[in-house]
């Protein structure tokens, strides 16, 4: 038997005799020891997990424990499989109260709305705590599905052990921590105060009538949704909007990193790809229900304009009461499927649209039906999304695509419809049509003005603040108000708004090698999976191009995360590649 030892002490023997064994043992040892530890990683997170911040009957985690037993190899693996000591230290700074909660977050909320808002004063000369010396402005309404005579999750030390030598154990009761978080709750600007209240009230509803269990005590099914509200590590009141902001700005930087170090197998790139062709098939069904069943915009019966007034400080606007992208300029619908507007699904489905044509290209006759359909599905997203922009970056995407392949046929059959388009829009077209089209072509229709305004604000910004005006501070991502923002409708120059002409220069330079390498691994790549992955991301990426021109495209959650993984993950194939090539050439 052969002992491999790996991360915190784990053994692993292995059977030298045994074929299993013995391939194992032929890997090299670094990349041995990678793999044990994931295996370990997948075999110990799941059952770890859930308990990591679950509290004992004596107030500890089991970091703390681990900490009070000096046990420095358990230590050690509860903080790389995810405990957070500083939660701990957090806690514990001051030594003021004693924890008997179930889940350490909960506890730091509860301190925090404590440390802030409390009178300890009051809270020792009287002899329970449900007085009515406090007016409840936001919350009264919770005495309905709270007792609020029951004792929260921790207690003051200090009056616990007063009042214990005169035989009265006083804990800070629920009425308490309601009482405090109603404060809180009034030093919060307006906008996060109602759209907390309407979470809470909705979930807490729900949770209860369903009896659903989870989180045990009903007090943290309010203070878990306030997390988004306060940073409870640091103790310090936030916007949701300035944390929406930086991620809308930064996300891609993860994505794209998150590709670099993800290891797929040929069948999770198929899993993967199983899930592109299902989001793109049902789109076009919703779509279809859209149109022909609920006649109406699906976001008209799901609540999605009070999430922009509250969410994103936009008010309904339009004949749909939803905002003016669900609409065209001749006052019909432009559905969005379960996007969130559809600007988001036309720019999706074009991701869709390429994984079905590369999937088309490179499968068997008999299997090119389903590959078809899924384009056709794609096609028509994007013609209920009536998006300008997304049209024009279909027939990019389709001439880069003539241009990977060498199909020169197709570039020439591409002039010759856009031939027949325009005889048809001069000779034929309505003049409703014709001059939307002229307008279009000339920027002279109010959408198109509107983006040349915001381009030249943004351009300004730029030449007077050369390294930029902070994150969030141009585009749809908001920590500010509407009137601060600077400029939009163009992802190039959003960035070079809030990052400078570097930050806007290095996105360009991203941008453009991420694609040029991915079209190597496509071209290099001896694997059909990883081929077809890097064709995606990069037809992608340019099939988006005049979307970037026109809106802030990065925001669409969906293709940006996905497309800038793919990337990614062509970038460490290309890695590999071009490491394997070095190899070789050296013996």
């Amino acid at each position: 038997m052969t002992k491999v030892e790996h991360s915190l002490k784990f053994v692993t023997e292995f059977d030298e005799t045994h074929p299993i064994g013995k391939q194992a043992l032929s890997i090299p040892h670094s990349d041995l020891i990678a793999m044990l530890e994931g295996m370990l990683k997948d075999l110990v997170v799941p059952a770890i997990g859930p308990v990591l911040d679950e509290i004992n009957a004596n107030g500890h985690t089991l970091l703390e424990y681990a900490c009070l037993e000096t046990d420095p190899n358990m230590i050690s693996f509860l903080l790389l499989y995810g405990a957070d000591m500083k939660k701990h230290l957090i806690f514990r700074e001051g030594k003021k109260y004693t924890n008997k909660g179930d889940q350490i977050d909960i506890v730091l909320i509860e301190k925090y709305i404590c440390e802030n808002y409390n009178d300890i004063n009051s809270l020792q000369n009287r002899e329970f705590s449900n007085d009515s010396s406090y007016n409840l402005k936001y919350l009264k309404w919770l005495s309905k599905y709270l007792d609020f005579n029951v004792n929260s999750s921790i207690r003051y030390s200090d009056l616990y052990y007063k009042t214990q030598k005169n035989n009265i154990v006083q804990f800070i009761t629920i009425y308490d921590i309601i009482k405090y978080l109603d404060k809180l709750l009034d030093s919060l600007n307006e906008i996060s105060r109602n759209t907390y209240i309407d979470i809470i009230k909705e979930e807490i509803i729900y949770d209860l009538n369903y009896d659903l269990g989870c989180p045990k005590c009903k007090l943290d099914i309010i203070l878990y949704y306030l997390i988004p509200f306060i940073n409870y590590a640091n103790f310090i009141v936030t916007d949701i909007g300035g944390v929406m902001g930086l991620l809308s700005s930064v996300i891609i930087v993860y994505s794209l990193f998150l590709g670099r170090n993800t290891r797929f197998e040929d069948g999770d790139v198929y899993r993967l790809f199983s899930m592109l062709f299902g989001v793109a098939v049902l789109a076009f069904l919703v779509n279809l229900i859209e149109q022909f069943v609920l006649q109406a915009h699906l976001q008209q019966h799901t609540g999605y304009s009070l999430y922009n007034q509250v969410i994103n400080d936009i008010d309904p606007s339009g004949n749909f009461g939803l905002t003016w992208t669900c609409e065209t300029q001749a006052v019909t619908k432009r559905l969005a499927s379960f996007c969130s507007d559809p600007l988001e699904m036309a720019s999706s489905v074009l991701m869709g649209f390429a994984a079905g044509l590369i999937w088309y290209l490179t499968s068997k006759k008999e299997e090119q039906w389903l590959y078809l359909l899924i384009m056709a599905c794609s096609l028509g997203s994007l013609f209920f999304s009536a998006s300008r922009a997304a049209f024009g970056a279909f027939f990019i995407l389709l001439f880069f695509v003539a241009l990977v392949f060498r199909l020169y046929k197709l570039i020439g059959i591409g002039f010759a419809v856009l031939l027949v388009f325009t005889g048809y829009v001069v000779w034929f077209a309505s003049d409703d049509f014709y001059f939307f089209v002229l307008d279009t072509l000339t920027f002279e229709n109010s959408s198109s003005v509107g983006h040349v305004l915001e381009w030249l604000v943004a351009l300004e910004s730029m030449v007077a603040n050369p390294f930029g005006i902070g994150l969030a501070m141009s585009g749809n991502a908001g920590s500010v108000s509407e009137a601060l923002r600077v400029g939009g409708e163009n992802q190039f120059l959003i960035y070079g708004v809030q990052l400078g002409w570097i930050g806007m220069i290095l996105y360009v330079l991203a941008l453009a090698s991420g694609i040029i390498l991915s079209l190597r691994v496509f071209y290099s790549t001896a694997n059909v999976y990883t081929a077809r992955l890097a064709f995606v991301g990069a037809v992608t990426k340019v099939g988006l191009f005049l979307p970037l021109f026109t809106a802030n495209a990065e925001m669409y959650t969906y293709v940006t995360w996905i497309s800038w993984w793919m990337i990614g993950y062509s970038v460490r194939e290309y890695s590999a590649w071009k490491t394997a090539q070095v190899q070789e050439l050296s013996r």
